[in-house]
């Protein structure tokens, strides 16, 4: 059996998935799980830094690309790398909901970025409007779901994370397009897809305990349906913002176009330079 580690996208159910493979996989087996990045093909795990490589499209937009130099030279060459995929709809909804620790505190490694220091100030929080994922409503002023959206899908401005708003899953993508993770597991059927792992790998025996939790829900903020966020409008917006997601990763606004636990790897490719994104071998338009 191989090592596993877990490419760690940001709002999919990963802090649940990095505390479940902690607990049931046998000792020496879990490497962790991190917010990184695939980048020089699947034997290299680089990490995305603010000073990553960065260039303009044609358009003239400023576009960050990983610059696949790795975190940990060779450590995780030979391991099973997993990953995890949420439906966009839901994902951005947890993006701008989540709350980030007072922003004048220290938590662990967890500093502000220099860059964005004026962010954390405390009388830059608005009332009734959460920090969102890496701070970002503080950091573009944001004061509504709607304006993040709106925001979010507008390609001309400079968002706080380029990579990811080129595509909300570009971690799992090396360098040349192709998918380096070995296991894409759907947030909807997160514990159904863990537990499977384990078991078919053989990591966990049968009738062994799974020390998990019970299936996530497709809802969040308060256990609100994602859905209830959406305009019309804005609905649109992210149908033609995400297309390339949506399509690759097989959802639509209601969630998951099929029972599926897991996507297969195999039939997604995204190239992060040119942002061509392919489902099956074809093109995504």
């Amino acid at each position: 059996m191989k090592q596993i580690v877990h490419v760690h996208v940001p709002k999919t159910g990963g802090t649940w998935l990095n505390n479940v493979m902690a607990a049931n996989l046998p000792k020496g087996y879990w490497l962790g799980g991190e917010h990184l990045s695939i980048a020089g093909g699947i034997e290299t795990v680089s990490e995305w830094r603010p000073d990553a490589e960065a260039c303009v499209d044609d358009a003239g937009v400023q576009i960050q690309l990983v610059s696949g130099q790795p975190k940990f030279p060779g450590r995780w060459k030979n391991s099973l790398k997993i990953s995890v995929c949420r439906n966009p709809f839901d994902l951005l909804v947890s993006y701008f909901s989540h709350e980030e620790p007072h922003p004048t505190r220290k938590i662990g490694s967890h500093e502000p970025h220099p860059g964005w220091a004026w962010a954390w100030e405390p009388h830059i929080r608005r009332d009734g409007v959460p920090a969102g994922w890496d701070c970002v409503n503080l950091t573009h002023g944001i004061r509504s779901f709607d304006e993040f959206i709106k925001k979010f899908c507008d390609v001309r401005f400079k968002w706080h994370h380029g990579l990811r708003r080129n595509n909300l899953f570009f971690q799992m993508f090396n360098i040349d397009g192709n998918c380096g993770v070995d296991v894409i597991m759907r947030n909807e059927k997160l514990s159904s897809a863990a537990q499977v792992l384990l078991l078919e790998l053989g990591y966990v025996d049968k009738g062994s305990h799974f020390a998990g939790g019970s299936e996530r829900s497709n809802v969040t903020h308060g256990k609100k349906d994602y859905r209830s966020f959406y305009t019309d409008e804005l609905r649109e917006l992210v149908e033609k913002k995400c297309a390339a997601e949506l399509e690759m990763f097989e959802y639509d606004f209601d969630g998951p176009k099929n029972a599926d636990a897991f996507v297969d790897p195999a039939s997604v490719w995204y190239h992060q330079r040119s942002q061509v994104a392919m489902k099956n071998g074809q093109k995504i338009l």
